[in-house]
């Protein structure tokens, strides 16, 4: 986990992209999550539950509602 780093999360089975920013070890912010008017921040702990490091991991997920990314705003 960087910053500027591409990540891939599901929405309602769509596959969407951001980068990650304000990565402190923990807990990174990402750019993008439709609805929302500011960053969603998100757990590391996520990274390949709900969040994806890979594009094909995400879209392997896609149909799986438990991989959503929750939108939280």
């Amino acid at each position: 986990m960087k910053n500027g780093m591409k990540i891939y999360y599901i929405i309602q089975g769509y596959v969407m992209e951001s980068e990650i920013y304000d990565y402190d070890g923990e807990t990174f912010k990402i750019v993008g999550l439709a609805g929302c008017e500011g960053p969603t921040i998100i757990n590391k702990r996520q990274v390949g539950k709900t969040v994806f490091k890979e594009k094909v991991d995400a879209l392997i997920n896609k149909d799986h509602v438990d991989c959503y990314l929750v939108n939280h705003c």
